[in-house]
């Protein structure tokens, strides 16, 4: 079972990554794409190896939900707990843990991951409070 704070969601957004790096200390700007996101984290493929442990701004873009609209941006910092080289689609595979986003931001994604996804998480989700008394 998996013990995390809040259930993964299968979201494909994109998201724009600024990225500090460490080698010549210029801010770099990248492209990824979303395969599983909740309010607590997301995983990111992108063309990108983001070093684990950094941290970074992202903007993150959920689509509307009315044809038409306008995407919202929410912009959100994150550290990169693991990157891994997935080799078939030529792309790192990172998991981000969320540091900050606005209230605001936050009540978005929430409204979003529950109108998209309602009880389609991914996996068997296992609060880490329950999983600790178990």
């Amino acid at each position: 079972m998996e013990r995390r704070l809040h259930p993964r969601y299968p979201a494909r957004w994109r998201v724009t990554l600024l990225c500090q790096c460490h080698r010549d200390m210029q801010q770099r700007v990248f492209d990824g794409i979303t395969s599983d996101v909740s309010l607590g984290g997301m995983c990111i493929y992108s063309s990108h190896n983001l070093c684990a442990s950094r941290e970074m701004e992202t903007i993150l873009t959920i689509p509307s939900l009315h044809t038409g609209g306008t995407p919202h941006q929410l912009k959100i910092r994150v550290r990169a707990s693991h990157t891994v080289l997935v080799g078939e689609l030529d792309a790192f595979r990172t998991g981000v843990q969320f540091l900050g986003m606005s209230e605001a931001d936050r009540q978005c994604l929430q409204h979003h991951l529950e109108v998209r996804f309602g009880c389609y998480a991914i996996g068997k989700y296992q609060p880490i409070s329950d999983a600790v008394s178990a």
